[in-house]
């Protein structure tokens, strides 16, 4: 980085403030995630509530409780006195008599399946993933509304440390930033300081000047009214050394200015390097910071967030240059039998050879994303209707014959592909949903297939 990068404080004060409003939408996002967990987690109370005395207790509290923020501590002990009383019903002797004409355990799976999506919508830091799948396997285990009440309070807790940690990100951004300002005051001030040097310099050859002026004129009058040989030389001797005393004030001046430039030169030097080096690092620190925002921690691939954007900024390129475009939808067929069978460890090496696989075979100009659980999708530009087809064509045959093989035994696996040309018009959300029902068509139709979407 050169010196004028290192003063140009402009680049950088842009990038400090665009990496403060992402890290504010992320935490506004949250916010509303967390509140919306709450409501929730409260509807949920509400639900399991009636069906007997001693779980209506605990669930009032904690309908309470919601209210507030809960730490793991307080969840922990509320999952305990839930899975006490929960092992205990059958032999309750205090029944509730509303439970007695309840209906039977209604079924879980929509709200679990919307856990789930929820969970994928969620752009969260690496050091999460672990804890986020943990809680996916949570909910598609639970059988009990008072159970998805504990892990939707759960989730709420992943999401309020996603925000604290992005808040501590925000503060090591912010403490690097000071510091890198403050290194450019002090090479602001260097600089006043050499001016200041300069100028006293050129002060100090004008007043020499002056005063070798004038001892030369005293010299020419006195040598003009001298009348005697010895008074002339004494005359001429005196103002020699007067001269000469000028002279070498001058020159102390100058080394003491030079030697305090030389110092303080290097002591800047010193200070650019240091400032040249944390810039580096921050730099290569946000650079990370933004990859690790847009892809997905399991599969390499883009998430769902750079999904978004790049689809907006396609059908904003299409209104102005009308290319052909498409979206694929690609979704794994039985995946959840998968990770029921083989455990979730297998279901995510098939992501991740999918993903492998979706790289190898795509163009560097098309856009792969992780959608969410297992789908997938692709922006192909330049390709639309039959060429976009027999793209994904080519995808879900390769992906049928790539031979997964689990603890050493075959298990087939194949997906479906929804297609929709990019029209104008369009919107993320209409072409989005032209590829979905076109997914739809091709799950109901019998699966391991690719559908084109209605012109």
């Amino acid at each position: 980085m050169t010196l004028s990068q290192a003063m140009n404080k402009d680049p950088w004060e842009r990038r400090y403030h665009e990496a403060l409003e992402q890290l504010e939408r992320d935490q506004g996002q949250w916010s509303r995630i967390e509140a919306a967990l709450r409501r929730l987690g409260a509807r949920l109370v509400l639900a399991a509530t009636g069906r007997h005395a001693r779980l209506d207790a605990v669930l009032v509290e904690i309908g309470a409780r919601l209210r507030d923020s809960l730490g793991e501590t307080e969840i922990g002990a509320f999952l305990q006195q839930l899975s006490h009383v929960i092992a205990h019903m059958d032999d309750a002797t205090q029944p509730n008599p509303a439970a007695a004409t309840a209906s039977a355990q209604p079924d879980l799976t929509p709200v679990t399946q919307l856990f789930g999506r929820l969970l994928d919508r969620l752009s969260l830091l690496p050091e999460l993933a672990a804890r986020a799948a943990r809680l996916r396997e949570n909910f598609e285990h639970s059988d009990s509304l008072a159970g998805l009440a504990a892990h939707a309070e759960a989730l709420a807790e992943l999401v309020n440390q996603q925000r604290a940690l992005l808040q501590e990100d925000r503060l090591h951004v912010e403490r690097v930033l000071q510091q890198v300002n403050r290194q450019i005051d002090d090479f602001a001030q260097h600089l006043v300081g050499e001016t200041e040097r300069a100028l006293g310099a050129a002060q100090d050859r004008g007043r020499l000047n002056a005063e070798m002026h004038a001892e030369m004129q005293a010299l020419d009058a006195q040598v003009g009214d001298a009348r005697e040989l010895d008074t002339l030389q004494h005359q001429v001797r005196s103002r020699l050394r007067t001269i000469g005393a000028h002279l070498r004030e001058f020159r102390e001046r100058e080394e003491t200015r030079e030697r305090s430039w030389s110092e303080r030169s290097q002591r800047q030097r010193e200070r650019i390097k240091e400032l040249e080096t944390q810039t580096h690092e921050l730099m290569q620190s946000l650079r990370r910071e933004q990859e690790n925002a847009a892809t997905d921690a399991l599969t390499g691939l883009a998430n769902r967030m750079s999904y978004d954007l790049r689809l907006e900024d396609l059908c904003r390129r299409h209104k102005r240059f009308a290319q052909p475009a498409s979206l694929l939808l690609l979704d794994i067929d039985h995946f959840k039998d998968i990770n029921d069978s083989h455990g979730h460890a297998a279901g995510d090496r098939v992501l991740r050879v999918i993903a492998s696989h979706l790289r190898q075979s795509l163009r560097e100009t098309d856009f792969i994303a992780r959608y969410g659980g297992e789908e997938f999708a692709v922006l192909l530009e330049g390709s639309a209707g039959a060429s976009a087809l027999e793209v994904a064509e080519k995808i879900r045959v390769c992906i049928e014959h790539l031979g997964f093989h689990m603890q050493q035994r075959p298990v087939p696996v194949t997906l479906c592909v929804g297609v929709a040309d990019l029209r104008t018009g369009d919107t993320p959300e209409s072409l989005f949903a032209r590829a979905d029902a076109a997914l739809y068509g091709a799950k109901s139709a019998g699966r391991n297939r690719c559908v084109l979407a209605a012109p």
